[in-house]
C-alpha cells in the first residue's frame, strides 16, 4: 500500500478555516446561549495580571432593532471585594464552555453592580468588515424600573491637567456625555506584556507630559486584529487613535460605580473603529499624531516651565485637548489669574502650509486673565486649519512660546493730526498719532504714507486703528457657516495679513464708500442744517456702488503697546490740473 502525501496547501487552508474569526468553534452563537449557564470572564484587577472570576447567564434580552443582549451576574472573591463589574472591564470577554460570547459592556448605577449586559460576540465581529452595527432605542430595562444601563467604561482619565484647565476640557467632552477625572499619569517604563483577551487597554487622545485616556479590556485578539470595549466611545466609525496596554493601579468601590484607576502604559499600536458594538485596532499599526511643545516664562518671576506631549490629530478634538493642556502650563508657570501682558509665538508646520511652515507672533493684554488670551489666536488658528471647509491639513508640529509680565501695555488711539498743506495724488503724508498709554505721558508715533498717483481728487476717508482682532467665520445661531474666501489659501492668507494687537493701521477708503461725499456741496450744507434742526436728512439721489473688497491704501508700524481705540477723519485730495501752472 502506498503512502499518501497530502498536500501542504491544503493542511494550511484546513487550519485557516478551523481557526479563522468565522470559524463557530472558537465562540459560542447566541442561540446557544441559556439562562442559567454558568462561565467565567477575564480581566485585570491589578497591575497587568489577567486573571478570571465566574458569571451565571440570566437571560437574553432583546431591545431595539435586531439587537439583543446578554445579561450575566458576575461573582468570585475579586468582584465581591470591589463591589461588582466595575468602570474599566467593559470588554472583557465572558466564556461559555471555554468559548466566548461576547464583552462586558454595559451595567447600573446604584444598584447591584454585579449585574452586567453583555455585547454578544458575532456584533463584534461585524466592525472587522467596518459594517456598523445600526442601533434603535435604548437598552430594555422592564425588569427594572427606574434604573438606566450605562457603558461599563472609565471616563476620560486626565493626567497633568487640574482646576480650570480640566473644567475646559470637561467642557468640550459634555456634548458627548462623557466624564473627566483626574487619573495617574502614564507609565512609559513598565512591562509591556503582549495584548490579550482580558488585558487592560487604553485609548489615548493625547499623551506624554499631559495626558487623557479611555481605559477598558480586549476583548479578542485575532493575530494583529483586536476587539474591546463592547460599546462605542464616541460612536464615530472610522477614526484613529492611540492603542495602549494599562496598568491598573486599583479599583475604587463607588455606590454609583466602581472604576478602575489606571495608566496608559506603552504604544501599542492604533484604534480605527468606534462603532456601536465595541471598537477595533491594529497591533503594530499607528495613527497619525501631532507632537506639541509648549514653553512658558513667568518673567517677574524667573519661572519657566517646559511640556511635550502627543494629541490625536481628530477635527472635534484636537483644539480642546491642546488648549486644555496649553491653559495648564501658563496657569502652573505663573500660579495667579490676572492682569498682565504676554508676548506669544505660534510655530505650526504641515501641509499644505506655505514653505510647509506657518509662524505667528503677536502680543496680547489682559487686565483679568492674560493666561486666556494668550491662548486666543492659537486657538482661532487650529479652528481655521482643522475646521476649514476647502481642504484636508496634514499638521506635523505645533510649538508654543509665550513669556509673560505683570505690565499693563494699554495704550488708546487718542488723537491723529495731519499737515494742512494741500494734498495730491502721489504726495507723502504725515500722520502724527498720540497715544495714551495707561496712566502715563502721551506717546506721540508718526506714520509717513504715500497718497496713490491714481487717486481720484474729492473727499476720501483716513481711518486709523489699532490691529483689530481677526475672527474665523462663524455663523449666526441656525444659519449655514459662511466662508467668503475662494479657497483655502485665501483664507489662511487673510489670517496671516491681519495686524497684530501692537500694531497701528492706516487705512484710506475711496469717497464712494460713504454716501454722503456723492452730494454737491449746496446739497451737504442743507443736510449739516436739517441735522441741526433736528430734521430727518432727505436719502442722497445718487446711487452708491458696491462697497470694494480691499480698501485703496494701507500702513502698518509696530509699536510696543497693546492698542485699543480708532480714529477717523477726511482727507481733500487736489486736482492735479488746479496745482499752480496746471502741474
Amino acid at each position: 500500500m502506498k503512502n499518501k502525501t497530502i498536500p501542504i496547501t491544503f493542511v494550511l487552508l484546513v487550519m485557516a478555516l478551523l481557526f479563522s474569526p468565522g470559524a463557530q468553534g472558537w465562540y459560542m452563537p447566541l442561540d446557544d446561549v441559556q439562562e442559567g449557564m454558568t462561565g467565567y470572564g477575564k480581566t485585570v484587577f491589578k497591575g497587568t495580571e489577567v486573571e478570571s472570576f465566574p458569571v451565571e447567564i440570566k437571560g437574553i434580552i432583546q431591545e431595539g432593532y435586531n439587537r439583543q443582549l446578554i445579561l450575566i451576574k458576575a461573582g468570585g472573591d475579586k468582584i465581591e471585594e470591589i463591589g461588582g463589574v466595575a468602570s474599566g472591564m467593559s470588554g472583557s470577554p465572558v466564556y461559555l464552555e471555554d468559548r466566548i460570547i461576547g464583552a462586558i459592556a454595559y451595567g447600573w448605577t446604584l444598584s447591584d453592580h454585579r449585574l452586567a449586559l453583555v455585547t454578544p460576540i458575532e456584533a463584534m465581529q461585524k466592525i472587522w468588515s467596518e459594517k456598523e452595527y445600526w442601533v434603535q432605542g435604548e437598552p430594555d430595562l422592564s425588569d427594572y424600573p427606574g434604573l438606566e444601563a450605562t457603558p461599563v467604561r472609565t471616563p476620560l482619565l486626565a493626567s497633568g491637567l487640574s482646576g480650570r484647565a480640566a473644567e475646559h476640557l470637561q467642557e468640550a467632552m459634555d456634548d458627548y456625555g462623557i466624564k473627566v477625572m483626574s487619573g495617574p499619569a502614564a507609565r512609559t517604563d513598565g512591562e509591556a506584556p503582549p495584548l490579550k483577551p482580558g488585558s487592560a487597554v487604553a485609548v489615548d487622545l493625547m499623551r506624554g507630559d499631559m495626558g487623557a485616556a479611555f481605559v477598558g479590556t480586549v476583548t479578542y485578539r485575532n493575530e494583529n486584529k483586536i476587539l474591546a470595549f463592547g460599546h462605542p466611545i464616541f460612536h464615530q466609525g472610522a477614526v484613529d487613535f492611540f492603542l495602549s496596554d494599562a496598568y491598573v493601579h486599583e479599583i475604587i468601590p463607588s455606590l454609583n460605580f466602581p472604576f478602575k484607576l489606571a495608566s496608559s502604559q506603552q504604544l501599542k499600536g492604533r484604534i480605527g473603529q468606534d462603532r456601536d458594538a465595541g471598537i477595533s485596532g491594529q497591533v503594530g499599526e499607528y495613527p497619525r499624531l501631532i507632537p506639541i511643545n509648549v514653553s512658558v516664562k513667568d518673567s517677574d518671576r524667573e519661572v519657566h516651565n517646559r511640556a511635550s506631549f502627543q494629541v490625536v490629530q481628530h477635527e472635534g478634538l484636537l483644539n480642546n485637548l491642546v488648549g486644555s493642556a496649553a491653559l495648564q502650563i501658563l496657569d502652573e508657570t505663573l500660579d495667579r489669574i490676572g492682569m498682565g501682558t504676554a508676548r506669544a509665538t505660534i510655530e505650526i508646520t504641515g501641509r499644505p502650509l506655505p514653505d510647509n511652515k506657518l509662524v505667528r507672533e503677536n502680543l496680547y493684554f489682559s487686565r483679568n486673565d492674560i493666561a486666556i488670551f494668550a491662548l486666543q489666536e492659537l486657538q482661532q488658528l487650529l479652528f481655521l486649519l482643522i475646521g476649514n471647509p476647502y481642504q484636508e491639513i496634514s499638521l506635523y508640529n505645533i510649538r508654543l512660546n509665550v513669556e509673560i509680565e505683570q505690565t499693563n501695555s494699554l495704550a488708546y488711539v487718542q488723537r491723529v493730526e495731519l499737515d494742512d498743506n494741500p494734498i495730491y495724488p502721489g504726495d507723502e503724508v504725515t500722520a502724527r498719532v498720540i497715544l495714551r498709554p495707561y496712566r502715563d505721558e502721551f506717546v506721540e508715533k508718526e506714520i509717513t504714507f504715500q497718497i496713490p498717483e491714481d487717486m481720484p481728487p474729492g473727499r476720501a476717508s483716513i481711518v486709523i486703528s489699532g490691529g483689530p482682532p481677526w475672527q474665523p467665520p462663524v455663523p449666526e445661531e441656525g444659519e449655514e457657516m459662511d466662508y467668503p474666501y475662494e479657497d483655502f489659501q485665501n483664507l489662511l492668507q487673510s489670517f496671516i495679513d491681519r495686524p497684530r494687537n501692537n500694531q497701528l493701521v492706516l487705512e484710506i477708503y475711496p469717497a464712494y464708500r460713504f454716501p454722503r461725499h456723492y452730494m454737491e456741496p449746496e446739497e451737504q450744507e442743507e443736510e449739516a442744517e436739517a441735522e441741526m434742526e433736528g430734521e430727518e436728512p432727505e436719502e442722497p439721489q445718487v446711487p452708491v456702488p458696491p462697497e470694494p473688497e480691499e480698501v485703496e491704501m494701507r500702513e502698518v508700524i509696530d509699536t510696543e503697546y497693546y492698542l485699543e481705540g480708532i480714529w477717523s477723519g477726511d482727507l481733500e485730495i487736489q486736482d492735479p490740473a488746479d496745482t499752480p501752472d496746471g502741474e
